[in-house]
């Protein structure tokens, strides 16, 4: 289990580089845009962030090693953690699947738009737009993907029913 852990660390290394990518992407020669470019990083390092964060080293990592999670420093938070892990964790194969298709796609892609591909020219399709709208798409993004995270645990949140 240990190696599997140091591997852990590889792709959360590597998924900070991708994220750097993908926030980079976002930057077009007349300001700030989303492009199909964008969606495919984008698309690739969420279901990379599944993968990843879905894995039982870092279930463990979070949660593990705890015989009372009351009795621990910051027990609470990494019971809560514990519980969101566990609730993905069931779905860890899919999203090892889903993830190696979004890397094939986002690297046929790359490689399309840098012209690699003899006879196929084509450009990025992009619309500029403010950069504040990017940052409440995904915080509302984020939001919902969290909120139906929990519903899926079957946690207790005043306000959410289901």
């Amino acid at each position: 289990m240990n190696l599997h852990r140091w591997f852990l660390y590889a792709a959360t290394a590597i998924l900070a580089v991708l994220i750097y990518d993908l926030v980079v992407a976002f930057n077009f020669e007349g300001g700030t845009g989303i492009g199909l470019g964008t969606v495919v990083l984008g698309v690739n390092v969420v279901f990379l962030a599944l993968f990843t964060f879905s894995c039982n080293s870092f279930r463990h990592l979070v949660g593990g090693n705890v015989d009372c999670f009351s009795c621990a420093k910051f027990g609470l938070a990494r019971y809560k953690t514990w519980k969101a892990v566990s609730v993905i964790n069931r779905h860890h194969m899919l999203y090892a699947w889903v993830s190696l298709a979004t890397v094939c796609l986002a690297d046929f892609y790359v490689r399309l738009v840098a012209g690699g591909i003899p006879a196929i020219a084509f450009e990025d399709p992009h619309v500029l737009v403010e950069w504040y709208y990017i940052v409440i798409g995904f915080a509302a993004i984020a939001g919902a993907s969290a909120l139906g995270v929990l519903k899926m645990g079957r946690f207790n949140i005043p306000g959410t029913a289901g």
